[in-house]
């Protein structure tokens, strides 16, 4: 099963929004996202899943890698 690691979308990284207040849609939906509590808790377990953590599924329900293909 192919899997991605968990990005940082912390304001400022690669994948995050900007740092700075802009007027980007893609960084306004990021933020939003963000804000959701249960934005980046694996849709099994219910536990955070962590920046570069393997996980599979789309953004807005993903699983942690080892809760979807279990030993």
């Amino acid at each position: 099963m192919a899997y991605a690691y968990w990005p940082d979308m912390s304001p400022g990284a690669k994948f995050g929004p900007c740092a700075e207040p802009c007027k980007h849609i893609d960084c306004a939906q990021t933020r939003e996202m963000l804000k959701r509590p249960d934005f980046a808790l694996c849709a099994t377990c219910g536990e955070i899943i962590e920046v570069d953590a393997p996980f599979v599924g789309r953004l807005d329900k993903p699983e942690h890698f080892h809760c979807a293909v279990p030993d």
